[in-house]
């Protein structure tokens, strides 16, 4: 089978579940995204913690629930406890911070040959795939109603601007933005991309409404520009620690990670700019 054959198999499987994920409401839409981030986690983990001893699969294990516990507090914030105060945060936040000081003092035990690098990984892991995936939660629910028009609309300019990206830049890219970090990207690519996503944004002004013409044009630029620069960025870690791909769940992209590094990235931006529109 070629290699696009199978890229374009797993897509029309990949795009069913979260379609179906998604139109399957508040509920089906959580448990989806909390498995995608624990398999974005655990090929993240792989990629900078060793392995290799059960002390280290113990790090391993409380690193992937760090980086879970901000988007559970969301998912329990905006799903099913609506009369939380700021309080909470508080809490959450000082239970939080002293778990991690005791796992500080736990590292002493692992005997790891490098624990602050272990440490900073960690802390890594939940700001880089933790907390953007929280904002994910306040997207769906600031408003109460889980709003699945926006969803949508973010997954699809964020799937076509990769799309047409891939397909312009690898037929039509001869100007390199940054060949030492992804030499198949170029302006050719990352502009086509720019251009599909903004029409994508005019199609969810004329279909959803919500939000005015420019503000869903910014919205979509805004998707683009930051899910090319969270591909860079993930292609940057990739480098840093010597791999191709993140994994090998889905045949013909990598790894969750790979087929999610520029959505990660853009959720805080966007969950920002949409708290601004009010």
């Amino acid at each position: 089978m070629s290699a696009l054959r199978q890229r374009v198999i797993t897509s029309v499987f990949f795009v069913l579940a979260m379609l179906g994920g998604v139109f399957g409401g508040a509920i089906t839409f959580t448990l989806l995204f909390l498995a995608i981030q624990v398999l974005c986690s655990m090929e993240f983990f792989k990629m900078v913690l060793p392995l290799i001893t059960r002390r280290d699969r113990l790090r391993y294990g409380i690193a992937l629930a760090f980086s879970l516990a901000p988007t559970l507090f969301a998912v329990f914030y905006y799903q099913t406890l609506p009369d939380f105060t700021n309080l909470w945060y508080w809490h959450f936040a000082w239970v939080f911070f002293m778990a991690f000081l005791l796992f500080m003092m736990l590292e002493l035990f692992l005997e790891g040959e490098r624990p602050f690098a272990n440490l900073a990984f960690m802390l890594l892991g939940i700001v880089y795939i933790g907390i953007p995936f929280a904002f994910l939660q306040f997207i769906a629910f600031w408003k109460s109603e889980f709003a699945m028009s926006m969803i949508l609309a973010l997954l699809v300019m964020n799937w076509l601007n990769d799309t047409a990206a891939y397909l312009i830049g690898s037929r039509l890219g001869k100007h390199k933005i940054l060949p030492r970090i992804s030499p198949q990207k170029s302006w050719e690519g990352t502009l086509s991309g720019i251009g599909v996503t903004v029409v994508i944004g005019i199609i969810c002004y004329l279909l959803v409404g919500d939000y005015t013409l420019w503000q869903w044009i910014c919205l979509a630029v805004l998707v683009a520009v930051l899910g090319f620069l969270g591909d860079l960025i993930e292609s940057m870690l990739k480098r840093t620690v010597g791999i191709k791909d993140s994994g090998g769940i889905l045949p013909g992209h990598g790894g969750m990670l790979d087929r999610f590094d520029g959505f990660i990235f853009m959720l805080p931006f966007v969950a920002g700019y949409l708290y601004f529109l009010g």
